[in-house]
């Protein structure tokens, strides 16, 4: 499934299990607080559990490899071209260029 909707579909399914469960032993609201206090995970949480966490750290591995990857690969190259005439070889680069707008600039 995409974007671990697999996670959450069986998560659900959990929580479900888990109300069904504990409400024929107590009422709904003890059931409700023991679904979703985080100290009495079902199998299937703890399978969910673990299960994103072992994702998480897979997309983690699979980025670190990917940045080596992209900078061991990446490699600067420039050429320049050859000039065709000798004497152009020779001439000094400009010192500056002048620019003169070709208006006034406004006054505040």
């Amino acid at each position: 499934m995409l974007l671990g909707m697999q996670w959450t579909v069986l998560q659900s399914a959990a929580w479900v299990g888990m109300l069904i469960s504990y409400s024929q032993n107590s009422s709904w609201s003890e059931a409700f607080i023991q679904t979703f206090d985080g100290q009495h995970p079902c199998k299937l949480c703890k399978v969910v559990a673990e299960g994103k966490r072992s994702e998480k750290a897979k997309e983690m591995s699979n980025s670190s490899q990917k940045l080596e990857a992209t900078a061991a690969d990446c490699r600067l190259s420039l050429s320049y071209p050859e000039v065709a005439n000798p004497d152009l070889r020779s001439v000094p680069a400009p010192k500056s260029i002048l620019f003169t707008p070709p208006h006034q600039p406004p006054r505040a």
